[in-house]
């Protein structure tokens, strides 16, 4: 049955499905993989906490938004600041050994990997904890939730891939083109945890 959907505040790494008169806890990011593979939250059966009205009222849950809107703005907003910069990108370029380039790229990407970790260990609730259950659900998401995940996992995601080859095949490195792949993988990652479970889900419970 379709279910309705709704976050915790500053706390992505929980949704609180409706269920019936049931208010189920779903951890979308219990293993690190879910981070780079968030569609196996999908389709498999997962582990969940019931809680009662009185948890769900005490955790500061909100309705998602709607996300496309979101992207529009971020979309345009990188195609203005592009435009508007485009002058002054030259003024930003240095020479970096190539060697050096690989090593900071890697220690950047495990230092973008490793805070996401540990803001996800932070963000562990001890109600799931308290209330696990031993059945479990699947997931499955709407058309419009697919279409949406999926569309933020390729831009993101090809993008991401995009701007780190051309920062490491490039003969001279540009300073905004690296902290553009930054914000791509930051981008890519907080996507991935936003937009797995939106605002309707299908639930099968098992």
């Amino acid at each position: 049955m379709i279910c309705e959907s709704k976050n915790i505040n500053k706390n992505p790494r929980y949704k609180i499905i409706k269920y019936k008169n049931e208010f189920l806890m779903v951890d979308v990011t219990s293993s690190w993989i879910f981070f780079f593979i968030p569609m196996l939250n999908w389709g498999v059966p997962k582990k969940y906490a019931k809680i009662s009205q009185s948890e769900f009222e005490e955790l500061n849950t909100f309705t998602p938004k709607n996300s496309s809107s979101a992207g529009w703005i971020a979309g345009g907003g990188s195609v203005l600041l592009a435009v508007l910069t485009r002058k002054y990108i030259q003024l930003l370029n240095i020479q970096v050994n190539q060697i050096a380039v690989n090593i900071l790229c890697c220690l950047v990407l495990l230092g973008v990997f490793l805070s996401a970790l540990y803001i996800n260990s932070k963000s562990k609730l001890n109600v799931y904890d308290r209330n696990n259950c031993d059945e479990k659900i699947i997931l499955i998401p709407t058309f419009k939730n697919l279409y949406l995940m999926l569309l933020s996992y390729i831009i993101f995601g090809g993008l991401s891939i995009l701007a780190f080859y051309m920062f490491i095949t490039e003969g001279i490195q540009n300073i905004i083109l690296f902290i553009t792949w930054i914000m791509l993988v930051i981008m890519f990652l907080l996507s991935n945890v936003a937009l797995v479970v939106n605002k309707k889900v299908y639930v099968i419970k098992r």
